[in-house]
């Protein structure tokens, strides 16, 4: 893919990605006039002859992520029944997983706490997110994408907070 300026990412296929390679490798083309000729950047053809020449044609091949199923639903103002029922599912397992969690919670009332449920709000979101759309799951549980990107990256890691609570404990053993 590449893309032209100001416009949207461009489909190459991997014959004509082939072809661009085997002008400028086999017919001895400049990179430069390829790029104008084709109008994309220079780079990218760089990069397919560098794949190309390190392992073969089959690198020329475009692999598509498999796509989340409800990113469609992002951009769509009217959406058919069966969306909308697409769109209710994902929306009543999010409930059921929140409700599972509320009750876990009531069960140990001395646990929780607003730091707690917000917690539970990122793990949630990140146990669906294999299924839904990250933003999507964000805007429902009313927490913010940078928030829980930041959550993310910080998992398992002890804040000042944490680690002064924790050295608390300690000196409160030792002394008693």
């Amino acid at each position: 893919m590449s893309r032209t300026k100001g416009g949207r990412n461009r489909y190459w296929s991997k014959e004509e990605k082939l072809n661009i390679v085997e002008k400028v490798v086999k017919q001895r083309y400049s990179i430069r006039q390829v790029a104008e000729e084709k109008g994309i950047d220079s780079g990218m053809i760089r990069k397919w002859i560098k794949k190309y020449e390190e392992q073969g044609e089959s690198s020329l091949e475009n692999y598509r992520k498999p796509t989340n199923p409800l990113v469609k639903y992002d951009y769509m103002r009217d959406m058919s029944d069966i969306e909308k029922l697409e769109y209710e599912n994902m929306k009543l397992k999010i409930e059921n997983e929140i409700l599972e969690r509320k009750i876990n919670c009531e069960t140990k009332w001395y646990n929780c706490n607003i730091q707690k449920i917000k917690q539970d709000k990122f793990e949630i979101v990140l146990k669906l997110s294999k299924q839904y759309n990250i933003k999507s799951l964000c805007e429902y549980m009313n927490i913010s994408r940078s928030g829980y990107y930041k959550w993310l990256r910080n998992k398992g890691k002890l804040n000042r907070y944490e680690i002064n609570r924790l050295k608390l404990k300690k000196n409160y053993r030792i002394y008693t």
